[in-house]
């Protein structure tokens, strides 16, 4: 089974997706959303498979996505 985890960030200054800051933001609001839902994320794991859309043309906001396996 799997269950998606998306999250909106705010950087506070205009980045590109590729740049990180977006990303780590992102997958620390996914690890916190996982943990609540009982699933342990490492930072690793929280990274990898991650999918970032910007919301417009020099937006600080981000779209941060992310499918995960659960059970068996």
């Amino acid at each position: 089974m799997e269950k998606k985890y998306e999250v909106e960030v705010d950087t506070e200054s205009p980045t590109a997706p590729e740049d990180g800051k977006a990303l780590a933001m992102g997958a620390a609001q996914i690890q916190l959303l996982a943990a609540a839902d009982g699933y342990t994320l490492t930072d690793a794991e929280a990274l990898q498979d991650l999918h970032v859309e910007g919301l417009g043309p020099g937006s600080t906001k981000f779209k941060v996505s992310k499918t995960i396996e659960i059970g068996g």
